[in-house]
């Protein structure tokens, strides 16, 4: 990748620094790979035990009819704009 080469060179880190951001991030890398492991092979997240342990988290959202835009902060852009005849 590119990214980290141009973050050291747009806080211009020295060599020191350089070295302990790679190491950081290679504990991340680890760590990231162990977590997708664990879920990977973990029982506790199968469709079976998640209905027995979260009936109502698992079970299906009854499906409600789009009748109004929705609203709130953020939702302008999910509304169509209204053509003016």
């Amino acid at each position: 990748g590119v990214q980290l080469p141009a973050l050291f060179e747009e806080f211009a880190l020295d060599e020191r620094a350089r070295e302990a951001l790679l190491g950081y991030v290679q504990e991340l890398r680890d760590w990231m790979a162990g977590i997708l492991n664990w879920h990977r092979n973990s029982r506790r997240y199968t469709g079976t035990a998640l209905r027995r342990d979260f009936p109502l988290a698992a079970a299906p959202a009854a499906r409600a009819a789009w009748t109004a835009a929705p609203a709130g902060l953020g939702t302008a852009a999910a509304r169509l704009p209204v053509q003016q005849r």
